[in-house]
């Protein structure tokens, strides 16, 4: 049977639980892309973190982030993008404001923007 692609989750698959990745482990990727294997990678991590783990295996093409929200080689050409509306977002913002949380806001194009909310409830 000839395999055509390899899709990969990264967490606990390729990456060990220091965060690293094993010589072993981008031998055999190495190894199944000079075959001819398409090779992509899938988690739930953001599509910044994906792509450095990506670039670390040469792999150039799309790749599978936010568990499947983000479908894209670059962030701003999707092949598919499942994004939350602007209004839900916010919903949801407000909604967290009651609560003694860190809320961390992420877009597949800017930086990781942190905001503290020290409200207790009542």
């Amino acid at each position: 049977m000839n395999y055509r692609m390899l899709a990969l989750s990264v967490d606990g698959s390729i990456l060990k639980e220091n965060g690293r990745m094993s010589r072993t482990t981008k031998e055999a990727i190495e190894f199944v892309q000079d075959k001819g294997v398409y090779v992509t990678l899938c988690s739930n991590r953001s599509h910044q973190q994906l792509e450095k783990i990506a670039k670390h295996l040469k792999i150039n093409h799309e790749v599978i982030s936010y568990g499947g929200g983000l479908i894209a080689g670059k962030a701003d050409k999707p092949l598919h993008a499942a994004r939350f509306p602007v209004e839900m977002a916010r919903d949801v913002a407000m909604e967290l404001e009651h609560f003694s949380c860190q809320v961390v806001v992420e877009h597949e194009s800017s930086n990781l923007q942190t905001v503290s909310s020290n409200h207790k409830i009542s």
